[in-house]
């Protein structure tokens, strides 16, 4: 039981606070735990990489790293039906900035279209390891998918048609990044029947904000 009040002023009697009592035994503080325990001090910047999202169906609020940050100047696949697709690499960024309603600058689709629904595209790191084991492919890296922001312990799915906020940045889920035929050509064969339903999360950018990576990687000047 969570007890609050102030009664070394005055003789009020201490009360059971619920909502303190019923917050407190909630995941939250758990998974704060798990991973404060993990963090070093040398490794604490990591902090910056990690947001609260909240979930409207059972309250719950969890911990959620984001592992990589992918940017790429041009489009590989988008507009080369019948034609043999480019070579615009992914290009793994420690941040990147995000602009409302135009996506993510430096990237192939920042002012792509009015009100794009793919202003940036968001993958589960756990998806993509499930993905190589079933698959028996190694060597192949996350950027391969072609997704900007790759998280870890969550379920994009959740959050299509719903908002959210990642490290002060809101957004507006709007559909699965559905997989095409050229993932089969950029993973192997059966990538794309087996990333039906998890091919990761399309969104909306809401405010302008920065999102950072865990991921220690140095700044490049192109």
């Amino acid at each position: 039981m969570i007890i609050s009040g102030c009664p070394h002023r005055r003789r009020d009697s201490l009360a059971a606070n619920l909502d303190l009592e019923w917050f407190l035994n909630r995941q939250v503080v758990t998974l704060i735990l798990q991973r404060a325990v993990r963090l070093s001090p040398n490794n604490l910047v990591c902090l910056n990489s990690v947001f609260f999202h909240w979930l409207d169906h059972d309250g719950i609020m969890a911990l959620v790293e984001i592992c990589h940050i992918y940017i790429s100047r041009g489009h590989n696949f988008v507009g080369h039906y019948g034609r043999e697709p480019d070579a615009f690499s992914m290009i793994e960024v420690p941040s990147i900035e995000c602009v409302r309603g135009r996506g993510l600058v430096g990237d192939r689709y920042f002012d792509f279209k009015e009100d794009y629904k793919g202003q940036i595209t968001f993958f589960s790191l756990e998806v993509f390891d499930e993905l190589c084991g079933a698959l028996r492919v190694k060597g192949v890296v996350p950027s391969a998918v072609r997704r900007n922001v790759f998280t870890r312990n969550v379920d994009l799915n959740e959050f299509i048609g719903h908002d959210f906020e990642v490290q002060g940045v809101h957004f507006h889920g709007t559909e699965e990044s559905r997989p095409c035929d050229w993932m089969n050509r950029a993973i192997a064969r059966g990538a794309k029947e087996f990333l039906k339903g998890r091919g990761g999360l399309r969104a909306r950018i809401l405010n302008d904000g920065t999102l950072r990576s865990s991921a220690p990687v140095l700044e490049t000047v192109e």
